[in-house]
């Protein structure tokens, strides 16, 4: 079965929008994508690294945005 990525149905809204970066995740990407490991590789590799993610996260945005509006002012109902 595959995943919606929708709130209330494959996710929670304690779920991450943005995944984590991790030291290990660079040092592997910067060992297996740079033919060259200096200062500016480095930076590249997070460069395009954080990219995807951001790319991940708008695409998660774009799929929730009516529900995250909803439980938003669902919120705004409950404290009146």
């Amino acid at each position: 079965m595959e995943r919606a990525w929708r709130l209330d149905d494959d996710l929670y809204t304690s779920d991450n929008l943005l995944d984590p970066i991790t030291f290990d995740q660079l040092i592997m990407a910067v060992h297996c994508d740079c033919r060259q490991v200096n200062e500016a590789s480095v930076r590249r590799e997070l460069e395009k690294i954080l990219e995807m993610r951001k790319d991940d996260m708008m695409e998660l945005l774009e799929r929730n945005m009516d529900i995250i509006i909803e439980k938003a002012l669902e919120n705004r109902k409950q404290e009146a």
